[in-house]
């Protein structure tokens, strides 16, 4: 085709109104839009909640924050991580099911999943791995979830002593499990601060007791447990069998690292299954006489309910399982009064002890004649 040709072709087409530029800027926008669908037809949910972890909790949470998020997922993604996001808009029963499913398992952890599942839809759309347009799957999926809200079970005098026998001798717990719920209600204490960061260096004994330095709390805190007699030996009968070289007291089958929560809340909910009894809603509970279902941190709440009970002051409380100071004494008052702290988990140690242990009644003499 001579130059002339060329032109010709090109004037004729236009006043066709079949610009040949225009023609092959829609071909190339085209192939473009098929190559971002087909992207998107691949893409899963686990590589969009990875990267929004990765490209965005990392930057805008704090570490402690960021473990808690990615244990959540990691732990509730389930079924859901080897399917295209994609697909999920037109599978919203299927998303509905499963967060339902972890809701009756844990209310918070079904809330906390879909919030942070929809948070991951659209920064992975803002991203362009989403095409736009399309209906966030995550948001309100399983209608409003009734059970998230603060707790206020708690096991009572008549339900500790239930507890307190049946968590030794139990066949449905492995012992690990059976420790840290031990130490968790005896220290009122985060389930997850004492499974994920009690290290065996951290701990030291004296004659009254010991102490623990808790390196990192839930608040990002460092600060200094007071562990009252039973606690300490309980924690030295676990280290006569744990492996010499271990760095944590409740470390990983493999030896690296410490347990994730997450492996204690299954190892209760398996239990209550395991005991084969249900309340009138359904619900797996566990053992015979703890209805409704109880959770790790129940055992927290039921630690501070008792310790108020005995007479313990709530500042001393407070310190005990780590919450702040109200007003300014956080920030002015430093003094967290360990001898009172230590007296107060020992008097609480004492009161459990006797709760399975049989009451000695001393006799009466009787009068000589």
């Amino acid at each position: 085709m001579t130059l002339e040709q060329a032109a010709a072709a090109v004037h004729s087409a236009r006043d066709s109104n079949a610009d040949p530029v225009i023609a092959l800027r829609a071909s190339k926008a085209q192939r473009k839009q098929q190559a971002h669908a087909d992207a998107s037809a691949q893409y899963t949910t686990a590589q969009m909640a990875e990267h929004w972890l990765d490209e965005y909790c990392k930057q805008k949470r704090g570490a402690d924050s960021l473990s808690s998020t990615t244990r959540c997922l990691n732990f509730n993604i389930g079924r859901l991580a080897s399917m295209p996001v994609v697909s999920l808009v037109d599978q919203r029963t299927t998303v509905s099911g499963h967060i339902l499913e972890i809701v009756k398992r844990a209310p918070s952890q079904g809330y906390m999943f879909r919030r942070d599942m929809g948070a991951a839809w659209r920064h992975a759309e803002n991203m362009g791995r989403v095409p736009s347009g399309l209906r966030n799957p995550f948001e309100r999926a399983g209608g409003k979830i009734e059970g998230f809200k603060k707790g206020t079970r708690f096991l009572n005098r008549g339900e500790l002593p239930t507890m307190l026998k049946w968590l030794p001798d139990t066949p449905v717990l492995p012992a690990w499990a059976k420790d840290a719920i031990w130490i968790t209600l005896r220290l009122a204490l985060r389930s997850g601060e004492v499974i994920e960061r009690m290290r065996w260096s951290d701990i030291s004994y004296d004659d009254h007791g010991g102490e623990w330095h808790l390196r990192d709390s839930k608040g990002g805190i460092a600060r200094i447990v007071q562990l009252p007699k039973q606690v300490c030996a309980r924690l030295k009968a676990i280290q006569k069998q744990a492996d010499p070289n271990a760095k944590w007291v409740f470390a990983r089958e493999d030896g690296k690292g410490p347990r994730p929560q997450a492996d204690l809340v299954s190892a209760i909910v398996e239990a209550r299954k395991r005991e084969g009894l249900k309340d009138e809603n359904g619900e797996w509970i566990g053992p015979a006489g703890l209805e409704p279902s109880w959770s790790a941190h129940d055992l927290r709440r039921s630690a501070r309910t008792h310790m108020s009970q005995l007479g313990i002051p709530r500042e001393i409380s407070r310190l005990c399982q780590g919450h702040q100071l109200p007003g300014q004494d956080e920030t002015y008052d430093q003094y967290k009064d360990p001898e009172k702290q230590r007296e107060a988990l020992q008097k609480l140690g004492d009161f459990l002890d006797s709760l399975v242990q049989p009451q000695v009644v001393p006799m009466k003499r009787r009068k000589s004649v």
